[in-house]
């Protein structure tokens, strides 16, 4: 099965605004001072951000979780992933307790 990441508003205003903000130096670069170093830059980190935007997506195999986002590709085994345990509840459990109480 594969599933596509869910897109968070502050992960988007963070990609969207360093994606404007690569745009901006590279019309800067081509338009007001010629730079062809800084055309290349900002054109890789603009594809860069977009297709981990764009191409985050989690395959489910036989015993393996294969996350991809971007040109990175992550492969996990079931038995390596820890999932939310009693540990973590226990950690925070004095938290949670504070915020009910108050």
């Amino acid at each position: 099965m594969v599933f596509t990441s869910r897109k968070d508003l502050w992960m988007g205003i963070v990609i969207w605004a360093l994606i404007v903000a690569f745009i901006w130096v590279f019309y800067q670069s081509v338009f007001v001072q010629f730079n062809i170093v800084g055309i290349i830059v900002m054109v890789v980190m603009s594809y860069l951000l977009g297709t981990i935007w764009f191409n985050t997506q989690y395959k489910i195999e036989n015993d393996t979780l294969k996350i991809s986002y971007g040109p990175i590709k992550r492969r996990l085994l079931y038995e390596k992933l820890n999932p939310f345990g009693i540990q973590r509840i226990l950690l925070w459990l004095p938290h949670f307790l504070f915020i009910a109480l108050n």
